[in-house]
């Protein structure tokens, strides 16, 4: 792989450097309510947010490991696949996405598409295949060729490490919220969190098992910090955004200053709003909250 690690970390840094803590307010309970922001949206136009994060050491690990190409996996509109393959375009990295859907082909997204034209080489798996593969991480083979695999999501140790660095600087919130998929940014937050501090994760799927699964990517952690997760029947299915969900954006469209996504941010916002206006309005009086502005998919990449 042929790149300079240190001209790959600090095009990484410039990136992620545009992420601000910013403040901003919400009507909660008929009170204006102070939060905090952490705009990891601003990284990148499209390697958005925690995606640039959970990549950074993978491909650092794939240089020091002297592999030539990186694979991950992901499904036809997955933000981490499009992600990966900007980052394997700009720094000239041969790559191999394996997409979940034997149905598909290079033609049936613009996502797929770009990846085609960009010459990265797809492999469409049916989903049982994909499941039993979409975990392996670290050095592995494709033929001869020694490759660097990074599991669905960026959920490997190496994204932890990246996420990590969310919070660097800025361990003095009490609460910090987070949309969750694959946990790897929820693992993040926790390991740097003070002792003292509550993380909020609310998942993207319904009747996830937010614990068991960051257990499974990291189980050396303790787990002992204050974990609460979130998940509320009116949010809805992955990737649908309901009635409840529009009336909410509706509701704050003016109060915000930046944009949410519905799949995981929009979801994160409202089900922390419910669970503090109900019972719960202590949190927001008492303690100091920090939002974590995961980014999301550019709308472009969805028409």
């Amino acid at each position: 792989m042929m790149i300079n690690l240190q001209t790959y970390l600090n095009w990484v840094e410039d990136k992620i450097n545009n992420s601000n803590l910013e403040s901003f307010s919400l009507d909660i309970n008929e009170s204006k309510v102070k939060m905090f922001v952490k705009r990891d949206d601003l990284i990148h136009e499209t390697i958005s947010g925690n995606k640039l994060r959970k990549l950074k050491y993978n491909v650092v690990a794939a240089i020091e490991q002297n592999c030539t190409r990186l694979v991950t996996f992901g499904g036809a509109f997955s933000n981490h696949l499009l992600a990966t393959a900007f980052l394997c375009v700009e720094f000239q990295i041969p790559l191999t996405l394996m997409v979940r859907g034997e149905e598909l082909n290079q033609f049936s997204n613009k996502i797929l598409s770009y990846c085609h034209q960009q010459g990265i080489q797809l492999i469409f798996l049916t989903r049982d295949n994909y499941k039993t593969i979409k975990r392996k991480t670290g050095v592995h083979y494709l033929g001869t060729e020694k490759c660097w695999f990074i599991p669905e999501g960026g959920a490997n140790s190496e994204g932890v490490k990246g996420t990590e660095e969310i919070i660097d600087g800025i361990t003095k919130f009490d609460i910090y919220v987070v949309a969750q998929g694959t946990t790897t940014t929820s693992i993040g937050i926790y390991n740097k969190m003070s002792d003292d501090s509550t993380l909020y994760v609310i998942p993207a799927l319904k009747n996830f098992q937010s614990k068991d699964e960051m257990i499974s990517i990291s189980p050396s952690s303790d787990y002992r910090k204050k974990l609460i997760s979130l998940n509320y029947d009116e949010m809805g299915r992955y990737g649908k955004k309901t009635s409840a969900l529009s009336d909410f954006e509706k509701k704050i469209k003016n109060q915000i200053h930046f944009e949410l996504d519905p799949i995981y941010t929009l979801k994160a916002l409202y089900a922390f709003c419910k669970y503090t206006s109900t019972n719960h309005s202590e949190l927001l009086s008492e303690k100091k909250i920090l939002f974590v502005h995961t980014g999301g998919l550019n709308q472009k990449w969805w028409e």
